[in-house]
């Protein structure tokens, strides 16, 4: 069908990288740099339907582990899988993180990260129906190509906010599909920030508004204005407004003190799309795994 080829192609092109409604608790997926973070490691399985009710629209699957410590804990290892697909697109990548930290002092960490990755980007022309059989833009063949990757990052955090910035794909890779459909990736440009307010003296409430900015080249500025509330770091509902796009609700429930939680957000279109989207996340604290001592310091709000 031609409008899905349409569909597809704005969605691998314009927009490369997957969108995430619960970008504060899958931190690694936007900032090489997170790979650093202070406590246990962390494994976090997501998954994102996105325009419920269309037919080939986008699905995003997403595994990562960050936090790996070295002995010498300012180091940290992360890793990823990522599988994306829109219609007959479908996008692979597999890559690992490296991030430095370096403690300003007990409370302040600034982080650094870069990312290597191989992509894997296909096309389904197999399974393609067209009005026009013989157009020569897309190839009715299943098509696949491999392109190595590279990001990197920059993350600021104390014990109650966080700052990060990063560019994602640094490495321009060309994606040349067929002889008439090439392109190449662009430079995403990710900001993000958040802060903890405590809303009583026992410290059960805590409100949490952040910030997601996402900018690539020829293509509007995306904000995401996001607020969370947690009562003793037992469950949170927040809400998210994305500028032009989608209102979001969040709802999440740690299963075990600081080890085991599990997240949920439910999208509601507002542009003319009007669509829904579904997020469900799952993340395991290993605690075991930590080297040394305890965390010196562990925030499960958005660490």
């Amino acid at each position: 069908m031609r409008w899905w080829w349409i569909m597809a192609f704005v969605v691998v092109y314009a927009q490369q990288e997957a969108q995430y409604s619960q970008y504060m608790y899958n931190r690694l997926a936007v900032n090489p740099a997170y790979a650093a973070k202070m406590g246990a490691p962390m494994a976090t399985l997501l998954y994102r339907g996105q325009w419920i009710g269309f037919e080939g629209a986008p699905r995003t699957f997403t595994f990562s582990i960050q936090g790996l410590p070295f002995e010498d804990e300012r180091h940290g290892v992360g890793l990823f899988i990522i599988s994306d697909g829109a219609a007959q697109y479908v996008r692979n990548a597999v890559g690992a993180n490296y991030a430095f930290r370096w403690d300003l002092d007990v409370e302040n960490h600034l982080m650094f990260g870069v990312q290597l990755a191989l992509l894997n980007y296909q096309f389904r022309g197999d399974i393609t129906i067209l009005h026009q059989p013989d157009d020569p833009a897309i190839p009715l063949t299943r098509e696949s190509i491999f392109k190595p990757d590279a990001s990197a990052g920059i993350f600021y955090h104390n014990r109650q906010g966080y700052v990060g910035f990063s560019v994602i794909h640094l490495v321009r890779s060309r994606l040349n599909l067929s002889e008439l459909n090439q392109a190449r990736l662009a430079h995403h440009f990710f900001f993000t920030g958040g802060y903890d307010f405590i809303l009583d003296d026992k410290k059960q409430w805590i409100l949490s508004p952040s910030f997601f900015i996402k900018g690539v080249k020829k293509a509007p500025v995306q904000i995401d204005l996001n607020t969370n509330l947690t009562y003793k770091d037992l469950f949170w509902v927040g809400f998210t407004y994305r500028h032009q796009d989608a209102l979001a609700l969040l709802l999440g429930l740690w299963l075990s003190k600081h080890q085991f939680r599990v997240g949920y957000s439910y999208d509601v279109g507002i542009s003319r799309l009007r669509s829904s989207s579904h997020e469900v996340m799952v993340s395991y604290f290993f605690h075991k795994l930590h080297t040394g001592k305890p965390p010196r310091f562990q925030t499960p709000r958005f660490f």
